[in-house]
């Protein structure tokens, strides 16, 4: 039996691999089996994770260790739990499905954070990062996130509205970029319609901040919206039409 590993409190990005190189996450119901356990077991063991990935072979968690001892007990549980439930679901027999024990690399400062945020969450296709499916990038985009991430947005608050927009690819490449689906736009107009910044005509200043943004069309905010290109055009437009007042330069009258 393994003895249990000890770590310094700090960041590591953790990971399991199968045994041998073989397929241990079979199937999408076995990755979304494992992702429910990762979100079970950090709260039992009360560890934070800030990203998670899984693949065919390997799955990868970034956490923070607070407490001595929250790894080594959420990666005991972890290798458990899913080795039970892959033995009855495929009847396996005995032996370790995993190969040698889990790597844990120390990650050190706010900017390789984000880095490690970034590259577990999307990959590059033809110069153009998408979202990995089977990953945390959801937990980015929502008010309310189950992931311990608040505590961590919160540190920048440039980046807190806008990293919803895709704003992580600037800790990155300038060309880096995101394909956002409908629903991704739809997260991030209901986000920003909650910003106590946003007040009046709020529906102006939502088309007007998500414009800044090349990669979301006036057709795909019209798709969203529900209303035609030409009155996202028209709204965009009257925001940028204000102009503020304009100081009287002429001296006394």
């Amino acid at each position: 039996m393994h003895r249990a590993r000890r770590f310094q409190p700090g960041v590591y990005h953790l990971t399991v691999q199968g045994k041998e190189r073989y397929t241990i996450f079979l199937k999408c119901e076995d990755k979304e089996q494992y992702i429910r356990l990762i979100y079970r077991y950090k709260d039992a063991v009360g560890i934070s994770v800030y990203a998670y990935l899984v693949l065919d072979n390997t799955a990868h968690i970034l956490v923070e260790e607070k407490k001595s001892g929250q790894i080594s007990d959420l990666m005991k549980r972890l290798g458990t739990g899913y080795s039970q439930y892959l033995r009855k679901k495929y009847v396996l027999g005995s032996g370790s499905i995993y190969r040698d024990r889990y790597k844990a690399e120390r990650i050190q400062g706010k900017k390789a954070l984000w880095q490690e945020i970034f590259l577990l969450q999307t990959e590059e296709q033809g110069g153009v990062y998408h979202y990995r499916p089977f990953s945390s990038y959801r937990e980015y985009f929502r008010l309310k996130p189950a992931l311990d991430i608040l505590p961590l947005l919160r540190e920048f608050p440039v980046l807190q509205p806008r990293i919803r927009q895709g704003e992580l690819s600037l800790l990155m490449e300038p060309s880096a970029a995101y394909l956002f689906t409908d629903e991704e736009v739809k997260e991030m107009i209901d986000f920003l319609l909650q910003d106590k910044e946003v007040k009046k005509d709020p529906l102006v200043q939502v088309i007007q901040e998500l414009r800044k943004d090349p990669r979301i069309s006036l057709r795909q905010l019209s798709r969203v919206l529900g209303i035609s290109k030409s009155q996202v055009e028209r709204l965009q437009k009257q925001g940028r039409g204000k102009k503020k007042p304009k100081e009287n330069s002429g001296g006394l009258s």
